[in-house]
């Protein structure tokens, strides 16, 4: 396929400027080269760089962006990229290595605005380690297959517009970076949209038909964070932790694809770390539920058409109240085109009885069978199916119980394509194909795992029965070893991350006087008892382990006693800590406004 975008440059810097020279011209494109000032901030296209002997050389993959810190603007490069596989003739790349390059000198700086700029610096750093980064030169990777044709069929131009203006904006997660270059239409060739989520793709086999197997999920930007930090809904009826997902089959001239999506309870709700293992879900009272209930699922409508939303969440303990007020706002809402099916997961597939998710699957087949899924064949236009609707599914967090049930739905929807397409016979089952199944079955447990780091820090919950078709003891052990990091990280690294994410999606934008003229958003005041405890807490374990583990001194007479006495110790400035847990938790820093009025009561 013709790369729309220059693939790969050499980037020569000088004191005064950037020199972005393709290594793999656009086709047709002339020769051009991106100079960019360092100092006036200016971006011109030259016919060829200047000589620039003794300038620093540098080979780059993209330029992902531009992003202003303290000390100025950033240039933000993919360094290293990895091959992920092609669909349908275009390749798709996962961003492997990144850097941030400055434009100008720290010196207008002070010292204490240094060190902010260096948080800074690791927060946009910390973002761009994640993986799950991917573009393509030459496909839209942020829009399913059958949006691309309905696109394509309702505006002309769509196919010769440049990649970054037909990407969807909602999943181009360097969108706000490129802002600087996008408002200069003749530095089309180098941008590139960038997608954040998951992209598995599969060469397959069944009795020597190949196919090429392929999962997308495309996270928003909008709402994003990290777990307990953002969840429910906003005024505009966008969601926490949305995430289309499109399964792909592609044989011969034949395409096919079946989108879902999922994302969180679209209430206004909270559940504010304070140490507890699980915080209580809380719905927010008199918050406008209505109105933002109706735009989200009016929006979902314009975009795929009928909408089955599964809710997996309890309907008694912690998350009973989300579950009736859910409930009783979709009856209250009365949506065209938009159906609500409850089922409590765990009540139903408690003690391991998963097999009773057939219950819910025998619920929603008659609209899976009515929504069908996107069917193209290359080879004879006139012969297409569209999808008429998706199922939107939703747990508490839209993760591990959202993940199982997507993958059922999904298997279902592969098999009716792979008969379609004549790689399985009307008789034949997809759970029947031995090598292919384990392929399909761990493609859906990597998305699950993926997405579940993304949002909550570690891998997802229940995979053991998306990869082996059945719960296991081994894969409950693994669930709490998971739950115990995702409490760590929840309570102690996440405020970081969502500062982070904020940061890099222009939810904070840094303010140069930040630090003298103005507070710096990252200089919180903590109490002593953040100061001390802690350290008093490690000095008491560490205390009664010398105690237990040292030769007892034949001076003390009851050493049971004394590690007794430790014991207590530590239990009661644990007891502390553990009552005053909003003073030990991090929280954002960032972008407080919003923040601080999901923690209100």
């Amino acid at each position: 396929m013709n790369p729309q975008t220059h693939e790969d440059f050499n980037l020569y810097i000088t004191n005064e400027k950037f020199y972005f020279v393709p290594a793999k011209p656009a086709q047709a494109s002339r020769a051009e080269v991106l100079e960019i000032d360092r100092v006036n901030f200016e971006f011109n296209l030259i016919d060829a760089a200047p000589g620039l002997y003794g300038a620093e050389s540098r080979k780059i993959c993209a330029l992902l962006g531009i992003i202003h810190l303290l000390s100025g603007p950033y240039l933000v490069v993919a360094t290293q990229k990895k091959e992920l596989g092609t669909i349908s003739g275009h390749m798709i790349w996962e961003v492997t290595g990144t850097d941030l390059i400055p434009f100008a000198r720290w010196t207008h700086l002070t010292p204490a605005q240094v060190k902010d700029n260096n948080e800074y610096e690791s927060m946009i750093q910390s973002v761009l380690a994640t993986p799950n980064f991917y573009y393509s030169h030459t496909y839209d990777i942020t829009l399913s297959m059958q949006k691309v044709e309905q696109l394509s069929q309702r505006r002309a131009n769509f196919s010769n517009l440049p990649l970054h203006d037909r990407a969807d904006a909602q999943f181009t997660w360097n969108g706000p970076i490129i802002r600087d270059l996008s408002a200069q239409p003749e530095l089309r060739r180098f941008i590139i949209p960038v997608m954040f989520g998951f992209v598995a793709i599969r060469q397959c086999y069944i009795r020597n038909k190949v196919f090429t197997f392929a999962l997308i999920s495309r996270r928003s930007i909008h709402r994003a964070g990290t777990r307990f930090f953002m969840r429910g809904i906003d005024s505009e009826g966008r969601v926490a932790n949305f995430v289309e997902t499109e399964q792909i089959a592609i044989h011969g001239d034949m395409r096919a694809s079946f989108v879902q999506v999922r994302g969180s309870i679209p209430l206004f709700w909270r559940q504010v770390p304070e140490l507890q293992y699980k915080p209580t879900p809380t719905v927010i009272p008199g918050a406008g539920h209505l109105s933002a209930i109706q735009k989200h699922y009016d929006e979902l409508v314009a975009y795929y058409g009928k909408i089955v939303s599964v809710s997996l969440i309890d309907e008694k303990g912690k998350e009973k109240s989300l579950s009736e007020n859910f409930r009783g706002l979709m009856e209250q809402a009365a949506l065209r085109f938009v159906r609500y099916e409850s089922f409590d997961f765990h009540k139903e597939c408690r003690r391991m009885q998963w097999h009773k998710l057939s219950i819910l699957i025998n619920r929603l087949s008659t609209e899976q069978l009515e929504f069908k899924y996107y069917f193209c064949n290359d080879a004879d236009p006139s012969f297409k199916n569209v999808q008429t609707g998706v199922f939107r599914t939703n747990c508490v967090d839209c993760l591990d119980r959202s993940n199982v049930v997507q993958s059922m739905l999904a298997r279902i929807s592969l098999q009716q394509q792979l008969q379609q397409m004549g790689v399985l016979s009307a008789s034949e089952r997809v759970d029947d194909q031995t090598s292919f199944e384990s392929i399909f079955k761990n493609v859906w447990a990597d998305n699950a795992d993926n997405l579940s780091i993304q949002y909550a820090g570690t891998k997802a919950l229940k995979t053991d029965f998306t990869r082996t078709g059945k719960r296991t003891r081994f894969g409950a052990l693994q669930d709490g070893i998971n739950s115990s990091f995702r409490y760590l990280c929840n309570n102690f690294t996440d405020g970081f991350r969502q500062d982070s994410i904020d940061l890099f999606l222009g939810n904070h934008m840094v303010d140069r006087y930040e630090g003298i003229g103005i507070p710096s958003p990252l200089h919180v005041a903590r109490t002593w008892k953040f100061k001390v405890l802690p350290l008093v807490l490690l000095s008491l374990i560490a205390v009664f382990f010398m105690t237990l583990l040292m030769p007892t001194p034949e001076v003390i007479a009851y050493p049971n006693l004394l590690l007794l006495i430790w014991l207590v110790a530590i239990l009661t400035v644990g007891g502390i800590i553990f009552i005053n847990g909003a003073e030990f938790v991090s929280y954002p820093r960032l972008n407080r406004r919003h923040h601080d009025k999901e923690k209100m009561l």
